[in-house]
């Protein structure tokens, strides 16, 4: 990127999805069904399809995106080719990037959704998400964290990540979780200054596992992991 553009607007995909849908004519459980239309599959996740709609609206994006090292992850990265915006992907070793199967069923008007959930994250993910972020970050950018954190995954992890990106100079943050475009408060991170952050941001409701506080190996703030 270069130094002299306009502000830029990063998203973070922690927990995509590939989703397939499906197009019936009056849905029949435990028949067989025909598809009305050839079968779409589309890199989804909130925080792409934020980066998508954004870049339609010329924005500068770059979208940061983690994916497991499965088949469907492969098959999500290849079909990111065929995107506009840029991204860089971060892959999980023995990691299951989900995918999502959506029925849109004509006849009654409804849609289904059968969703698969995604492998957790260890702590050197998370702080080489962290690394990858503050290497994107130019003084000024907008930071998005979008859709629900993987499992195990500590719930502060989007209030580390925002201070993270505030720090590496982003003008403001903003997050958001399972429990969709909430009311917003205003964050102030340890080194000052005001980053938006959506409250209670967290990943489907379940026991949550803590992660040991980052070694040695961690630099440039990524020591203060979440807990």
């Amino acid at each position: 990127m270069s130094e002299t553009r306009g502000t830029n607007v990063i998203t973070v995909a922690l927990s995509p999805s590939l989703d397939r849908t499906l197009i019936t004519h009056y849905l029949a459980v435990g028949y067989q069904n025909r598809a009305e239309e050839s079968t779409r599959l589309d890199p989804a996740g909130e925080a792409v399809d934020i980066a998508r709609a954004l870049h339609r609206l010329i924005q500068s994006v770059h979208a940061i995106i983690v994916l497991g090292d499965d088949a469907t992850g492969r098959s999500y990265q290849a079909l990111l080719s065929a995107e506009s915006f840029e991204y860089s992907i971060i892959q999980v070793k023995g990691g299951r990037t989900p995918s999502n199967t959506i029925i849109l069923d004509t006849g009654n008007h409804t849609e289904t959704q059968i969703l698969e959930e995604g492998t957790g994250m260890s702590r050197d993910d998370l702080v080489q998400v962290v690394h990858v972020l503050r290497d994107k970050v130019r003084p000024g950018d907008i930071v998005v964290f979008a859709g629900p954190l993987p499992p195990g995954v500590p719930a502060n992890t989007y209030a580390w990540m925002t201070e993270m990106a505030h720090e590496a100079g982003a003008r403001r943050g903003a997050a958001r979780g399972d429990q969709g475009p909430a009311r917003f408060r205003r964050h102030q991170p340890a080194s000052g200054g005001g980053v938006l952050q959506l409250p209670g941001a967290h990943a489907r409701a379940r026991r949550r596992e803590r992660t040991p506080a980052c070694g040695d190996g961690c630099a440039d703030g990524a020591d203060r992991h979440p807990q």
